[in-house]
């Protein structure tokens, strides 16, 4: 004889079946949540790789005598590889290479510093922005021949600066401190709106 299900077992078993449905929905809910809160990180840490990548291959075409006053910023680096602003937010650099074009082609006319091409990177807290200017002068005067915003995700620095150069410990190399936010207009927050910090040295000339 056949043993009916009684209603409590029936209420028992929707009460099972629903605590399994509850249980595997907040598990994906958290897990896509997990997932997305790393995945912004990610983007916020790739971004400031790019920008000091970015950086690094500009100096790897520097030219000039490095280290020589180069954290004076008077606009004059005739001589110099390399320019950092006394307030850390200004990087120029002088390249031996061709201003008609984008490509990094080389005048091999090291010797000739009037012939040079300058690159600057300016980095703006206010406007959340570091932008790349490219200039047809040796020196960057003039109207710049390109600009190009590599973020718009820029934060103030509370201590440091983005660019710090010491000509006694290392004349040739370059401190780069980045702070970006996924979104500069709202709170810091590690999971909805995460922050990074990157820090790296880079060598001129």
């Amino acid at each position: 004889m056949k043993r009916a299900i009684t209603l409590m077992e029936l209420i028992l078993a929707s009460v099972l079946l629903m605590t399994i449905i509850l249980s595997a929905t907040s598990l994906d809910i958290a897990t896509r949540y997990f997932f997305k809160s790393s995945d912004l990180k990610t983007k916020v840490l790739n971004e400031a790789s790019l920008i000091t990548e970015h950086i690094a291959k500009s100096a790897l075409f520097s030219v000039g005598e490095g280290g020589l006053k180069v954290s004076a910023d008077d606009g004059d680096i005739t001589k110099r590889a390399f320019s950092v602003s006394a307030d850390g937010k200004r990087l120029k650099i002088r390249q031996d290479l061709r201003s008609d074009n984008n490509y990094y082609q080389s005048l091999d006319t090291p010797q000739n510093f009037n012939n040079d091409r300058c690159v600057k990177y300016v980095f703006d807290s206010t406007a959340h922005t570091v932008t790349y200017y490219k200039y047809s002068s040796h020196n960057c005067t003039g109207n710049p021949l390109q600009s190009i915003i590599l973020t718009k995700k820029l934060m103030d620095l509370s201590a440091g600066e983005y660019l710090s150069y010491n000509a006694g410990a290392n004349p040739f190399r370059i401190a780069v401190f980045l702070k970006l936010r996924h979104n500069p207009a709202k709170a810091a927050d590690p999971k909805a709106n995460p922050e990074v910090e990157l820090k790296t040295a880079l060598f001129v000339h």
